[in-house]
């Protein structure tokens, strides 16, 4: 399965700078260093998001068009602590007022690094979604870093710490082995391509 086109479109300091007309959105959420960007790269098939080793480099709405038909957004990583104060209010504030109105939210992709355990930053998020009530696929990334027997408990644990309905999904998954593309690129196929 070819996800098709993918290009950047623009970064989104502000609302005003939103990409007209509006369309369907996909959001990668997680934390910083979860491996949103890398997941980007691995369903456009090639390198289109750039990829940092210092977490916390994604400081606004990244936007990228899939097909010409809907837009991907790379949202900034929560959960990291080494930037200023005044930096993170405001990515906090940009978030917060985008997601306000969450009417072109089709699909929410949450990256999570399944070696450790989850954060009260990931439940919230969770609970946000359910509450919003948007379907969202928790992608359990770097799962090939974890033996076996240890990743079976740990992604257990994530499963029922991510508790929800039937709109979420749970995909174990590696960026670098690429394990888990395939199903998330159904969510997407599913959820917000065309027919």
């Amino acid at each position: 399965m070819s996800q098709g086109s993918v290009e950047f479109v623009r970064s989104v300091y502000s609302l005003d700078d939103l990409p007209r007309p509006r369309k369907p959105e996909v959001a990668f959420f997680g934390r910083s260093n979860a491996g949103k960007s890398s997941w980007i790269n691995v369903l456009a098939g090639r390198t289109v998001a750039n990829i940092s080793r210092t977490p916390g480099k994604t400081r606004c709405l990244n936007y990228f068009v899939v097909d010409r038909c809907y837009y991907w957004v790379d949202v900034p990583g929560y959960g990291y602590s080494r930037v200023s104060r005044q930096t993170k209010n405001a990515w906090t504030a940009l978030v917060d007022t985008w997601l306000k109105d969450p009417a072109w939210l089709r699909l929410v992709l949450l990256v999570v690094d399944a070696r450790v355990d989850p954060q009260p930053s990931d439940v919230h998020m969770a609970a946000w979604l359910d509450c919003v009530r948007v379907p969202f696929v928790v992608i359990a990334n770097k799962t090939d870093r974890i033996p076996h027997a240890a990743a079976r408990r740990q992604l257990a644990f994530w499963d029922r710490a991510l508790a929800a309905d039937s709109r979420k999904a749970f995909v174990p998954a590696s960026a670098r082995t690429r394990k888990g593309r395939m199903e998330v690129l159904k969510w997407l196929q599913r959820e917000v391509r065309p027919a």
